[in-house]
């Protein structure tokens, strides 16, 4: 499977907010919000950050189910688009990940400060140190608020 050039384009450019989710014991989705993302391999696997002190409720619901979701949206535009998938792994990110979670965290408070959003109190909730999560896509959903929503882009 591969993800669509003009998809690769948007996460590169666009100011990006980030939603991953998966099925926890209790049978509900449980949702965190992620830092930023990479797609590997032409777009046959993607990895996803998360602020590390909240990323144990995650790994843990990992081990009742590997189906994993991301959600990445545009704060400009609402385009948004749904990454379905399967766990491969985890890891403490490296520096350079780190590196590319500000870059992501850098595009939206720019868009937010744009608005007269005090983005200082948002600073403790943003960095610090990141879990990588790693997963291989299964399939892509288009989930901008229009017609259209809920098609599969890509499988």
């Amino acid at each position: 499977m591969t993800v669509p050039e003009h998809i690769i384009n948007y996460i590169a450019n666009e100011p990006l907010v980030f939603w991953a989710g998966n099925i926890g014991s209790h049978g509900f989705c449980d949702i965190i919000r992620s830092a930023g993302v990479t797609i590997h391999e032409g777009g046959a696997h993607l990895t996803f950050f998360i602020t590390t002190p909240y990323s144990s409720h995650l790994l843990k619901n990992l081990h009742y189910g590997e189906e994993v979701s991301l959600l990445i949206t545009s704060v400009a535009s609402f385009e948004s688009y749904q990454f379905k998938g399967e766990f491969l792994s985890s890891h403490s990110a490296t520096d350079a990940e780190e590196k590319q979670t500000i870059c992501f965290t850098e595009r939206i408070l720019k868009v937010l400060k744009a608005q007269g959003i005090n983005t200082d109190v948002l600073i403790p909730f943003i960095h610090g140190p990141k879990t990588a999560i790693n997963f291989k896509i299964r399939v892509i959903f288009e989930q901008t608020p229009k017609q259209g929503t809920g098609k599969i882009i890509s499988i």
